[in-house]
């Protein structure tokens, strides 16, 4: 799946890419939700991330970027 992370959105970007990462390096398994839609009837673990800045603000503040990100369900 791949996402966009934008702070127009209200989202801050870099802390939304640390909080995926954590969840993927630590194996936590989660409900995957899409909008306010349960997917699935089991939770799923992050797999593989990869993320790709898209802007980045004269001072290093990070503005957008693109998260790609597999899922496996966890039973």
């Amino acid at each position: 799946m791949d996402i966009t992370l934008d702070i127009n959105l209200g989202i801050k970007p870099i802390k939304m890419i640390e909080k995926l990462k954590k969840a993927k390096d630590t194996g936590k398994v989660n409900n995957l939700m899409i909008g306010t839609n349960k997917i699935g009837n089991y939770k799923w673990l992050i797999e593989s991330m990869s993320d790709k800045w898209e802007t980045v603000y004269s001072k290093g503040q990070l503005a957008k970027a693109k998260v790609s990100l597999t899922f496996k369900e966890y039973r």
